[in-house]
């Protein structure tokens, strides 16, 4: 299951890696930028559906603030930091495929949405790199 859900977030990533070339390439990287931070929402959204202990729910709205200020950074500043959000939120994935962190989503969700996000985070770079 874990690796039909992290491919699909592969097909999903390139899907999405398509639909971002707008004739401006700042466009691509405002709809980056918009979807890191709607992405950065999910935990704490699945949060509100559960009873977790205020550590746990700390640390999703501290992660969830991180990543959203990378996709504002990524815009203000330097498209890198859209990768650096992007990867920063696949890597908290992996956290919560591997139950370091108790909130319950779909066992598929977490291994999909980290494979998103590290195809996505390696397209953010290849964008950082032509600026």
């Amino acid at each position: 299951m874990v690796i039909r859900a992290a491919v699909l977030g592969s097909v999903l990533a390139v899907f999405a890696i398509f639909g971002q070339h707008w004739p401006l390439e700042s466009g691509a990287l405002n709809g980056l930028a918009l979807f890191l931070a709607f992405t950065a929402c999910v935990y704490p959204g699945a949060l509100l559906a559960q009873h977790a202990g205020r550590g746990v729910a700390a640390s999703e709205i501290a992660v969830a603030a991180a990543v959203f200020a990378t996709a504002w950074l990524g815009v203000a500043h330097h498209p890198l930091w859209l990768a650096a959000g992007y990867l920063a939120h696949g890597i908290w994935d992996w956290a919560h495929h591997v139950d370091r962190i108790p909130i319950r989503t779909a066992k598929w969700f977490p291994p999909a949405c980290g494979a998103f996000d590290v195809v996505v985070a390696g397209y953010a770079a290849s964008l950082a790199v032509s600026v």
